[in-house]
């Protein structure tokens, strides 16, 4: 057989009929067509001066702009026609038939005897071995779960067979079981003389550059999903109250196929309790809510219950509700889970909830009143032993040996309250060993201070703000703001009061402006500031402040992320009362949520939380007393404030809310966000050339590379912004039913996942008018290079035939973009009409 199959055919095909049956004639319309896909192993034969993988001509004949030359489409005329003779070549020798009977067997099929109808493949008739695949002939790869299971330049296509999917005995235990594949080859890359921009093809190929740039606008932001009020926690359902920052990553083997990759979902993890409508430490003497919480895991694609611990140990009150942090702490390969028991012990969970490790010592500060209401854990490896070390403020403790165990705790800073610190890992001195930075001090891996600053302690972030390679040290203290030398504490700026009243959170560095340098935002008690450092004039510029609601604690944190992928960061923050994303460079409102907090030093989160290849932010929520916290006073919207409103039939906000991009829009960014003193580089994972090749997802780095020496990454507390995009395209096969059955194959060409409900069109063309006979969604996350089957049989009412012509729309205009892809000319399929066995 000459061809097998054709993969997305972008050509015109004509069908002639011969005197001894029909032969099926591909012609291909040269012009402006630069790439031909032969799906099935049978392609231009490699003598011809064609490249058998991609398709086009290996003497260079295809211009910069993508079309070809007029001697280069002769010689492809004339190998065409060669190729067409070799067609009707091999129809003469299979034997001709003009029906049934003049085949000993099987089928009449184009003019060819095909020896089995299972076969039958649209026009074309497969060899044994051979199956029907997306409208064309294929040869089956090697079973696979995953493109790990594949050679290089194979993915792995779900469905195609159904002895590899999960063990019958695991299924009922996943959260998105397997389907078992097979190996398969990637599709070609386009051709094209300058890699920022795809051949004009038409399609069929893989663009080497695939990314989408969202117009710059007002933010659209729909819920994802609702954990806490819509409906109440299936376990635990008292315990609904979060005031922790989530983390989020992929922990969970979600499809039960033995590996952690991109088909699994991510999981989000947090501690929740009952505050009782109230601050946690101030609800009953005995009955410390801040210290009796519940460790939760999330499906991040759903927002469903994975699991829910309410203790480490039976003696144990609870958790404490700081921020945990996930890291491979065993070096299995695999994310654990750290937190604190209500005791101050730390605790280490596996991915089914179980705890591995518990510590005999106790942090520091797990005695006080505010113990739980706020801080978090931070954790690296400090000495690039291959052991983790994990903080809580200048508590630190080690895994070496596999045993949790006392390292020691620093007798100067803390990284705030000693009951809820925020302390971080990071070499300030270049030595190429982490320092624990907590507050005014950094302290060396014995616990002895490299350097003790005179300011006063407080929550720190870090960044190069002067250029030279270096790391400065930002703390904010009692309502100002300090910037010191990493490498020895000295003060580089400062104090600087920050615009508004109270002490101020936990800082956030980002470039806000655009000016390819860092900004410092800061979240006080009634204003969200936004300062630069200025060494010009050894100060801080005051660059905007926004009025917000934090009258309680006034130590909220905030978060950035570049939405429109221009390069200009927004703030993302939340307070008492609303969810806020700001405009980085002037400070206006780009969107307002609602939310209930008595306020710790919570934060929301940016990560790719659904594994979609799109950013997700996770807001969390308590029921604080609208009335005390004065939320409720907000209902006009002329005090500035928005009109503040309890959420519909819920009696307040609590749990965890996932908000996502209502047009699919927003940029990707990574599945991993770790830890409250998230920087780039302090997690393996995902790309961005920070771990070694071959680094396990979730994995510590031995010698964590500086993110204030990298390009981009000169950040502390935003989540990285990539424009990559999927690249949907579709095809159509008409089969010969009765009743025709009209089969859409939709493939992401791009370079990142493609999201289920993606909507298909089927039309019927006929006496020159398009008629939309149904529209059907795509259900299946689709990694680059697969392929998902989409079928509609017309009905009876539809008034169709087998000669009528059909074609399949996917509606993602360029001019109004329903979700992200980096291409719009193959959106719809060549129009398609039935070619059926002789009778």
């Amino acid at each position: 057989m000459i061809f097998t199959g054709i993969w997305f055919l972008v050509w015109d095909v004509k069908r002639e009929r011969k005197e001894e049956g029909m032969a099926l004639r591909t012609l291909i319309q040269i012009g402006s067509i630069a790439a031909i896909f032969v799906w099935g192993g049978c392609g231009p034969d490699p003598s011809s001066g064609i490249d058998p993988d991609s398709g086009t001509p290996q003497d260079g004949s295809v211009s910069e702009d993508g079309s070809v030359s007029e001697d280069a489409a002769a010689q492809l005329d004339g190998q065409v026609t060669v190729a067409d003779a070799q067609v009707d070549a091999a129809v003469d020798a299979s034997g001709g038939c003009v029906s049934a009977a003049d085949c000993a067997s099987g089928i009449c099929l184009n003019g060819a005897c095909c020896p089995d109808p299972l076969l039958v493949c649209g026009a074309y008739c497969c060899d044994a071995g051979q199956r029907c695949f997306a409208g064309g002939c294929v040869d089956e790869g090697a079973e696979c779960l995953s493109a790990a299971d594949c050679q290089p330049g194979q993915y792995c296509q779900p469905g195609l067979d159904s002895d590899a999917g999960v063990p019958p005995t695991d299924a009922g235990t996943c959260v998105h079981p397997s389907l078992g594949g097979r190996c398969m080859d990637k599709p070609p890359a386009c051709p094209s003389a300058d890699a920022g921009v795809p051949a004009p093809d038409g399609g069929g190929c893989a663009p080497a550059v695939c990314e989408y740039t969202a117009p710059v606008g007002q933010i659209e932001v729909i819920r994802r999903w609702q954990w806490g009020y819509d409906p109440p926690p299936i376990e635990y359902p008292t315990k609904a109250d979060v005031w922790s920052t989530p983390v989020v990553g992929r922990v969970v083997d979600s499809n039960c196929d033995g590996a952690l990759n991109e088909l699994d979902a991510p999981t989000v993890v947090f501690v929740s309790g009952d505050s009782m409508q109230t601050s946690c430490s101030n609800n009953g003497v005995t009955d410390y809510a801040c210290r009796k919480g519940v460790l939760r895991a999330l499906d991040g694609r759903t927002g469903e219950e994975l699991w829910s611990v309410d203790k480490a140990e039976p003696s144990s009150q609870g958790f404490a509700a700081v921020v945990p942090a996930l890291g491979d702490i065993s070096g299995d390969g695999r994310p654990e889970i750290v937190t604190l028991t209500g005791e101050g012990k730390v605790a280490v969970l596996d991915a089914d909830g179980i705890v591995t490790h518990l510590s005999a010592d106790v942090v520091e500060g797990a005695t006080d009143n505010d113990f739980g209401w706020g801080g978090a854990l931070a954790i690296a490896d400090m000495d690039g032993d291959g052991a983790a070390e994990i903080a809580f403020g200048r508590t630190v403790l080690t895994t070496s040996g596999g045993v949790l165990s006392l390292l020691f705790v620093g007798t100067l800073g803390n990284g705030g309250s000693a009951g809820r610190a925020m302390s971080t890992f990071a070499d300030v001195d270049g030595d190429g060993v982490l320092e624990l930075i907590a507050g005014k001090t950094a302290y060396q891996t014995d616990g002895s201070p490299l350097w003790d600053s005179s300011v006063p302690d407080g929550f720190n972030a870090l960044a190069d703000f002067d250029g030279d390679g270096l790391p400065e040290v930002v703390v904010v203290s009692g309502g100002n703001i300090y910037l010191l030398e990493g490498a020895t504490g000295a003060i580089e700026l400062g104090p600087h009061d920050i615009p508004g009243n109270g002490s101020g959170g936990p800082p956030v560095v980002a470039d806000f402006n655009g000016d390819g340098e860092p900004e410092i935002g800061v979240a006080m008690q009634n204003y969200y500031a936004m300062l630069k450092p200025d060494y010009a004039n050894t100060t801080f510029v005051d660059l905007w402040s926004t009025l917000n609601h934090d009258n309680s604690s006034s130590v909220t944190g905030s978060t950035a992320f570049d939405f429109e992928g221009d390069g200009i960061a927004e703030v993302v923050y939340a307070d008492e009362c609303f969810v806020w994303i700001l405009d980085g460079v002037t400070g206006d409102v780009r969107y307002a949520g609602l939310t209930q907090s008595f306020t710790g030093t919570e934060m929301p989160v940016v990560a790719d939380v659904d594994g979609d290849g799109t950013a997700e932010v996770l807001v969390v929520h308590n029921g604080a007393d609208p009335t005390v916290w004065t939320c409720a006073h907000h209902t006009t919207g002329g005090d500035g404030y928005p009109v503040w409103s309890l959420p519909p039939m819920a009696s307040a906000h609590r749990g965890v809310t996932a908000l996502g991009s209502s047009n699919g829009r927003w940029p990707v960014t990574r599945s991993l966000w770790n830890q409250a003193t998230y920087h780039v580089t302090n997690i393996c994972g995902e790309g961005y050339g920070l771990c070694p090749a071959g680094s396990a997802y979730g994995s510590l780095p031995l010698q964590e590379v500086p993110s204030f020496g990298l390009t981009g990454a000169n950040t502390f507390r935003q989540s990285p912004t990539s424009i990559a995009a999927p690249d949907a395209e579709v095809a159509l096969m008409v089969d010969c039913a009765p009743q025709p059955g009209l089969h859409a194959f939709l493939r992401n060409l791009g370079q990142t996942v493609l999201a289920p409900g993606v909507e298909l069109q089927f039309y019927v063309e006929r006496a020159g008018q398009d008629e939309l006979l149904a529209t059907v969604s795509s259900t299946r996350w689709l990694q680059p290079g697969e392929i998902e089957e989409l079928t509609y049989t017309t009905l009876p009412a539809d008034n169709v035939s087998l000669s009528d012509s059909y074609y399949v729309l996917l509606d993602n205009s360029v001019a109004n973009p329903g979700f992200r892809e980096c291409r719009f000319d193959n959106n719809s399929s060549p129009t398609t009409t039935a070619v059926c066995p002789a009778p």
